[in-house]
């Protein structure tokens, strides 16, 4: 049990923690202090460590890795979409 408690715990603050952001600047529809090489990094990022979790055949690690990819998807297309919108 122990050893599925950090994931998951990893996975649920990764889902929740960037949704809330996401959120926030959609709401307030500013984005222009966020990186998105940064995100971009992140993505890179995620897909290397998905790989080094397929080499150890751990799922955790591609399940929460996958996870990050997917969020840190959503928070590039909700920057790009905004910065277009305001030129």
């Amino acid at each position: 049990m122990l050893r599925v408690a950090a994931p998951l715990i990893s996975l649920v603050c990764l889902i929740f923690g960037t949704f809330h952001q996401v959120q926030v600047i959609i709401e307030q529809g500013y984005c222009k202090e966020l990186s998105l090489p940064r995100t971009f990094l992140g993505i890179f990022s995620g897909a290397v460590w998905i790989l080094y979790g397929l080499e150890l055949n751990n799922v955790w690690m591609i399940v929460t890795n996958a996870s990050g990819i997917v969020m840190n998807i959503v928070l590039a297309s909700v920057i790009i979409y905004l910065r277009k919108r305001s030129l």
